[in-house]
């Protein structure tokens, strides 16, 4: 018996048979766990990348704000916020728990300044910003190995200085006469250019048109159109591009605001050139200018003939922002990227507007009168309605214009190259005794001569009526006669300056060519005295695509 039962064990325990069965469920059960944490692993990688695209799209976000357009540390902060996964913002996301952000850091980073994107700010400025996510990703299978949870991060580094935007630009230059002053070494515009000595003052802007429109980086995305000042007869205008003879000069206008703009016939227009993407309508105006920047073939820009119809700068600011907005149906373009590049004095006379002033002064009752009615939508003068064109607080109203540009839907960019503005404002600088006769002379000799007080003493306006100006001096006078201009007492520099939107000493879209003058010249943050290096700037200021840049980037 005894024997027996020691065969018995021996047999059983040399039986291998279903000892397999042991191995499959212990393989099986690793297996199980693989998976589950390969599931785990797979679920934190796809969350990873959720956490990293939104990290990008916040940093993206925010870099808008450090372009010279929309410079504005608070507004960045608040857009990567508004873009990051952070609980109640626009990119959250079911995977990711306890998600955080960084309070952002914004830097100057060596490389993107020499990518031509400039630092601006306070200090030394930024020109990039960084972004940092962290959020954690919850665990199905791998709790069992006492892993509850990922901790995982993500970094984003961001430029406003990519690739350049797509825009639509309206380039404006003064024609008026003077622009036909010979440039002699020291003084007059674009006297710090040597290619500009013996020049006018009109040829040197036009070459520094031709210099802006090479450094174009992409045509095909940049429509530009060419206005200029004084009105002329649209039917003229092929004069400015065939050199075969001179546009005739027309009374200043003023378009009705945000309406489509193309004159034609015997309309007075301030266009020259349409939108165009080849540029070769405008190089026959402004001439063709070689890499170097000189002018190898002249424009043919003129002035106009006919009788001086002064500088109005609003009616040119509001024809070329009607032209964005109907360019903009035809291209459209981001806010911010509708542009307008102005070259100007500053001093803005109207003189057209007094030719025929007689010693009642009635042309009042028809170029301003005092309304206790809500002024028109595009006059924001409190109290007051001013009709377009008017000969009364010019310099003002170019400004109020480009405010009001600036304000619309399309944000409209605009950059000022003041060329030898006054700064300071006048009105009848020569005590000239007025009369009739001479209202042009004395508002041609004025700076920014319709803002001024003394031009609304002079004239002794009536409160709260249209007509009864009465003759020169007003037996009567009001005690304070109202000054109605936008701006009152404002100087062509000012006007020039505010017209710059945005213009602060980070933001720079306000240049001035120093015409060779140390002192007395309207001031430029910018630093640059000359046009070659002005234009050249100003593409570097135009509206560029955020980008990211790999991190680490120094």
């Amino acid at each position: 018996m005894k024997f027996l039962m020691m065969s018995f064990l021996r047999r059983v325990l040399k039986n291998e048979l279903g000892q397999s069965l042991v191995f499959v469920a212990l393989g099986g059960l690793a297996f199980i766990g693989v998976a589950g944490i390969s599931m785990d692993l797979v679920n934190a990688y796809v969350a990873r990348q959720q956490l990293q695209a939104s990290t990008n799209s916040a940093a993206l976000a925010g870099a808008v704000y450090l372009s010279s357009s929309y410079f504005n540390i608070a507004s960045a902060t608040a857009a990567v916020t508004k873009y990051s996964s952070v609980a109640g913002n626009l990119n959250t996301a079911s995977s990711l728990t306890n998600v955080q952000m960084l309070p952002p850091s914004f830097v100057c980073l060596a490389t993107v300044t020499a990518m031509g994107t400039p630092c601006l700010g306070p200090g030394a400025g930024y020109n990039a910003m960084i972004v940092t996510q962290t959020a954690d990703v919850n665990t199905w299978f791998a709790k069992i190995f006492s892993i509850p949870l990922f901790h995982m991060s993500a970094t984003a580094y961001a430029t406003p200085g990519g690739k350049p935007a797509p825009l639509n630009m309206v380039i404006i230059v003064d024609t008026t006469g003077s622009m036909g002053t010979v440039i002699t070494s020291g003084s007059g515009l674009g006297s710090s250019d040597p290619a500009c000595i013996g020049k006018t003052e009109l040829y040197c802007a036009m070459n520094g048109v031709g210099i802006m429109l090479n450094s174009l980086p992409f045509p095909a995305d940049a429509p530009v159109a060419l206005f200029a000042f004084p009105n002329v007869e649209a039917s003229t205008v092929n004069d400015d591009l065939s050199c075969s003879g001179t546009p005739n000069e027309m009374a200043n206008t003023t378009p009705a605001l945000g309406s489509s703009y193309g004159p034609t016939g015997t309309s007075a227009t301030y266009q020259i050139v349409p939108f165009g993407t080849d540029y070769t309508q405008i190089t026959k105006a402004v001439g063709v200018v070689n890499s170097s920047g000189t002018t190898t073939t002249a424009g043919c820009l003129k002035t106009p003939s006919g009788a001086p119809a002064g500088t109005y700068l609003a009616g040119a600011i509001v024809a070329a922002q009607s032209a964005l907005v109907a360019q903009n149906v035809v291209h459209p373009v981001a806010p911010g990227q509708s542009v307008i590049v102005v070259l100007s004095d500053g001093n803005v006379n109207g003189s057209d507007q007094y030719a025929n002033v007689d010693s009642a002064l009635t042309m009042f009752g028809q170029t301003f009168s005092e309304s206790a009615s809500s002024p028109p939508a595009d006059v924001p003068i409190s109290g007051t309605a001013v009709t377009y064109p008017s000969g009364v607080g010019g310099c003002g109203q170019a400004v109020q214009e480009a405010q009001i540009a600036r304000a619309s839907s399309l944000k409209t960019s605009i950059f000022v190259v003041s060329y030898g503005s006054p700064i300071t404002g006048s009105w009848n600088p020569n005590g000239t005794t007025i009369s009739s006769g001479n209202m042009v002379d004395i508002i041609n000799a004025s700076n920014c001569p319709a803002d001024q007080d003394g031009f609304f003493n002079t004239f002794k306006k009536t409160v709260g009526t249209s007509t009864g100006h009465g003759t020169l001096p007003n037996p009567n006078p009001p005690a304070a006669p109202p000054n109605l201009s936008y701006t009152p007492n404002i100087s062509p520099c000012t006007t020039d300056q505010d017209i710059a939107t945005p213009n602060t000493a980070e933001i720079v879209y306000f240049y001035s060519d120093t015409m060779g003058a140390t002192s007395g010249v309207c001031p430029s943050v910018s630093g640059l005295g000359s046009l070659n290096k002005i234009f050249a700037a100003i593409v570097g200021e135009l509206p560029h695509i955020p980008r990211v840049v790999p991190v680490g980037t120094t």
